[in-house]
């Protein structure tokens, strides 16, 4: 009886447990904004092709390469897990595992449809892998020349943000999701294609990471494949601050010229939020919350214009844009493509920048975007740039566990939805923290 009554008292207080995680969860988030649904993913314009790629801001020639933002390695002794955090991103990427992901991009031979079910069996096998996560879609055709191979790959034309290479007695194999259309595919890969991975994988002590949908007793309420990891990410605060306050008529005329405008013939109009320069049919405009904006008839100057309406060429132009207003501004930042949406015609284009503080998105503004650029018929038209500096602080953001945020998804109706740890930067604060987001 008293052996009954133990446990009946045990069983109860994990429901009060778990009520009260589900319960704490909702508070936070409802005072602090801990979780809302950001339209992070612009979904709603159903971009023919987006990716991200990042720049450091002592890159001098700002050429573009790709980071991503959550990676697994899978061996015989369990697997290792990170996101949130370029160094160790970065280390991973740059030391062995990009170099992987290039190679498997080289030698890939034909692709063959494969079922969600086998891209889980092959997550779930006790086989080799390593998992690569951009977080947003990438136009695979653009990949090669983006993680520096010599040759771009057009027939490619799909949009890709996960990529899995797998080794499974002796065979490798390159797997990938198209997120257009939801179509899952397997590239084999040549069987002299390198030494095993085994030896690399091992190379880093597991520390438990594992995805939603192996622990549905958890994380049912979120989207499959978002990564859990043990320990939840040890993230700081950033002071941010204006770089283009009190710029002296020196700064504005040298600010001016690196955006191809010459000081001396513009004419300069005070307008409601700050200044603005006339030059023809073309204007910039300088707000005094740090914001630049440029505006083109079309048909005008041609100021900034484009060999042709592809990913590859208007990604160059808008990073050499970026690199002149941003480089020498940036501190701790950096940043990152985050999208781009060409019309089906090719005549129109979007393309969206972010920053990111140590591998963590930044939501800038309710738009979420750092930067915009749009063109048509090979012409730059308009752009907007906020231009913010963040500077590291040892004042600790703390970040809610991924299992009490999860608890909070039903509550919230947010359900299927990505946990995205991200920085909210509105404007209107000098320091910014993390908070979860819905994608």
């Amino acid at each position: 009886m008293n052996s009954r009554g133990n446990r009946y008292r045990v069983e109860r207080g994990k429901s009060i447990l778990i009520l009260l995680l589900t319960v704490s969860a909702v508070l936070l988030i409802c005072r602090f904004g801990m979780y809302q649904d950001f339209n992070l993913s612009d979904k709603q314009r159903e971009p023919l092709g987006s990716n991200l790629g990042g720049m450091s801001n002592s890159n001098s020639e700002g050429v573009l390469t790709l980071r991503p933002v959550r990676m697994v390695l899978q061996g015989s002794e369990g697997r290792y897990g990170v996101q949130y955090s370029q160094p160790a991103i970065g280390a991973l990427f740059e030391a062995d595992f990009g170099n992987l992901l290039r190679e498997a991009l080289d030698v890939a031979g034909v692709a063959e449809s494969i079922t969600e079910t086998q891209w889980r069996e092959s997550i779930n096998q006790a086989g080799i892998w390593i998992y690569y996560d951009f977080i947003y879609p990438l136009p695979l055709g653009e990949i090669s020349v983006w993680l520096k191979n010599s040759e771009r790959q057009p027939d490619l034309n799909w949009n890709v943000r996960r990529f899995l290479l797998t080794e499974f007695e002796g065979q490798k194999s390159l797997l990938c999701l198209d997120e257009d259309s939801g179509q899952y595919y397997r590239f084999s890969l040549p069987d002299n294609a390198g030494v095993s991975w085994d030896y690399l994988v091992n190379a880093y002590e597991p520390n438990g990471a594992t995805f939603a949908f192996e622990e549905p007793e958890n994380f049912s309420a979120l989207a499959p494949y978002t990564l859990i990891l043990e320990k939840p990410a040890q993230k700081v605060s950033y002071s941010v601050t204006n770089p283009l306050a009190d710029l002296t008529e020196e700064d504005t005329d040298e600010l001016l010229r690196a955006l191809s405008f010459n000081p001396k013939v513009v004419s300069q109009i005070s307008v409601a939020d700050g200044q603005r320069f006339q030059d023809g049919l073309d204007s910039i405009g300088l707000t005094e919350g740090g914001t630049i904006t440029f505006h083109s008839r079309q048909g005008g100057s041609n100021r900034y214009q484009v060999e042709e309406m592809t990913s590859g060429s208007l990604v160059e132009r808008c990073r050499e844009l970026l690199y002149h207003v941003l480089e020498q501004r940036m501190d701790a930042g950096t940043y990152h493509l985050r999208s781009i949406a060409l019309e089906d015609d090719g005549g129109r284009a979007e393309v969206l920048f972010e920053y990111r503080l140590d591998g963590t998105p930044v939501q800038v503004s309710r738009d979420g975007w750092a930067a915009r650029f749009v063109f048509a018929e090979g012409e730059l038209l308009d752009f907007t740039i906020h231009v913010r500096q963040y500077t590291k602080t040892e004042t600790p953001s703390p970040v809610l566990p991924e299992i009490q945020a999860a608890a909070a998804m039903k509550s919230l109706l947010q359900e299927g939805k990505e946990l995205l740890l991200c920085y909210i930067d509105w404007g209107d604060t000098t320091q910014v923290m993390t908070r979860w987001t819905a994608y």
